[in-house]
């Protein structure tokens, strides 16, 4: 793993732990200069073992900060400061407001596909059914992740794969590809009240 402070004209190598497989790395998340979590998932091993390590010193020592009751698999991040750190496995979103000494578990009303997060309690979430269909749905959080509110699409292929949260209403959620079904290219969408009601906007017309 490397840095650049020069915009890639010069690269220096950043220590991870020597126990650690770099195969295995599946999620970087650099959140200020010096400040990083990795995310390792060992796909090799039946129950893919996934750590989540921390690092406040650019790598010279990390801290593995895994929730006692996270099981492993596919995982989201979203780290906001040293004590705010949001990540996603299946239908459940995890939070912790200490960096790492204590989590909560949240579920949320599919698997979640993308997330973001503009403090400890708004928030917004892209989600896939599970189902061969791969419907997608957004859906905003104001509590952090207790309760939430938004819509399931009902279209095929439009699971959502990239969400923004732009400020406390304004989000906006975008399937995972322009894919033409019926000659129509997927569309955008954005919610004004935080995930109440979603407006469309449409791709341009392209060849």
């Amino acid at each position: 793993m490397a840095q650049t402070k020069d915009a890639g004209v010069s690269w220096d190598l950043i220590n991870i732990p020597d126990t650690l497989n770099p195969n295995t790395i599946g999620n970087i998340d650099f959140y200020a200069e010096n400040k990083g979590l990795l995310v390792t998932t060992d796909w090799s091993m039946p129950s893919s073992p996934t750590s989540i390590i921390q690092t406040k010193d650019n790598g010279a020592s990390w801290e593995d900060i895994t929730p006692s009751n996270f099981w492993g698999g596919h995982l989201l991040l979203k780290v906001l400061n040293d004590d705010i750190i949001f990540m996603a496995s299946g239908s459940f979103l995890f939070k912790t407001l200490d960096g790492g000494e204590s989590w909560t578990t949240h579920e949320a009303p599919s698997y979640i596909e993308s997330l973001d997060f503009m403090d400890e309690q708004n928030g917004v979430i892209g989600l896939f059914d599970g189902t061969f269909a791969y419907i997608g749905g957004m859906y905003c959080t104001s509590d952090g992740g207790n309760t939430w509110q938004g819509i399931m699409l009902d279209s095929a292929y439009s699971v959502v794969s990239d969400v923004q949260m732009i400020n406390e209403n304004f989000v906006v959620a975008t399937p995972f590809a322009p894919i033409v079904i019926e000659g129509s290219y997927h569309n955008f969408f954005v919610s004004k009240d935080k995930g109440i009601s979603w407006e469309i906007i449409s791709y341009p017309e392209l060849t």
